[in-house]
């Protein structure tokens, strides 16, 4: 079982070594990488995601916004952007 949750404020504020930013990357590049991003993409979690973390105000994540989401998370390519976030580059 693997557990992830959003990104901390840490992540977006503190610079991440690059050994880290490579550990990191390796292990989102991979089979399990692939597994949480399909887990990622689902709407349920865009949802809470946006709510947790991006907007102060949860009346702004709206159909509008989740539909912006999910259409980008359609491209299966589009994981890289995700992982580079996630690893910190």
């Amino acid at each position: 079982m693997v557990l992830a949750s959003p990104p901390a404020m840490a992540l977006l504020t503190q610079p991440t070594g690059v050994k880290n930013q490579k550990l990191t990357w390796n292990l989102l590049d991979s089979p399990l990488g692939a597994g949480f991003y399909l887990y990622a993409r689902r709407p349920q979690f865009l949802s809470s995601f946006s709510t947790r973390q991006l907007f102060a105000n949860t009346e702004q994540v709206d159909r509008e916004w989740l539909d912006l989401l999910a259409l980008g998370a359609a491209n299966p390519a589009s994981r890289h952007a995700v992982f580079s976030f996630l690893a910190g580059f």
